[in-house]
């Protein structure tokens, strides 16, 4: 059975056009404060680059300023002595002085031997609390807090350091008077809220942790 075979032709022209390419550019964004003064001319493109924020230049002259404190203000001894009679117990103590371990009835505990806060923790908070006694009568605010450990915020609570108000998920740093104390926690705080502390004008403690600040 034979099979008819129909063949057409095939344009090797598209009738179809396809749209225009078009390639946008967008330049590269960069953050900076430039201010004028009155009959001043707008400074130019390449002007204002070069005036683009350094977030380095700016921490290494926050803490040479005088009121930026990071090392304490010599009440060492009496605030880890205080802090030592609050976050220690006796059992600790019957623990430790046992080997880390003792049996009490059918029950025996063990205690790790690196149990307890960590330096850059005791250091954060032994400095929060020389804040206090430093500043006994001062409004003592913090950014956040000081560490994640209920039992110690709470403490800082009851020593009337407060935590910075947050609106609509902001820290509102309006609370912020001249004559405040501003103590940033052992994970440090962005460079925005610092600007806002320093040109606030207000004494700064900072109990960032030393290795975080290395990350």
């Amino acid at each position: 059975m034979a099979i008819p075979l129909q063949f057409s032709t095939i344009s090797t022209h598209s009738d179809l056009s396809l749209p225009e390419t078009r390639t946008f550019r967008f330049p590269k964004p960069f953050s900076a404060v430039v201010r004028c003064s009155a009959g001043e001319a707008a400074p130019s493109s390449s002007a204002t680059a070069e005036s683009e924020f350094d977030a380095k230049v700016f921490q290494k002259n926050l803490t040479r300023s005088a009121n930026y404190n990071r090392k304490g203000f010599g009440h060492k001894e009496a605030t880890l002595e205080l802090m030592n009679r609050e976050y220690t117990s006796d059992i600790i103590k019957k623990l430790k002085e046992n080997g880390y371990e003792y049996t009490w009835g059918n029950v025996t505990v063990k205690l790790a031997e690196s149990y307890g806060f960590c330096w850059g923790v005791e250091r954060a908070v032994q400095i929060a609390y020389e804040a206090r006694k430093q500043f006994p009568t001062e409004r003592i605010w913090i950014t956040n807090e000081i560490i994640h450990n209920p039992t110690v915020n709470k403490r800082l609570e009851d020593m009337e350091v407060k935590n910075i108000p947050l609106e609509e998920g902001k820290k509102n740093f309006d609370v912020v008077d001249k004559g405040d104390v501003v103590v940033l926690p052992a994970f440090g705080a962005v460079v925005d809220e610092m600007l806002v502390l320093s040109d606030k004008k207000i004494q700064i403690v900072d109990t960032t942790c030393p290795w975080v600040t290395k990350v």
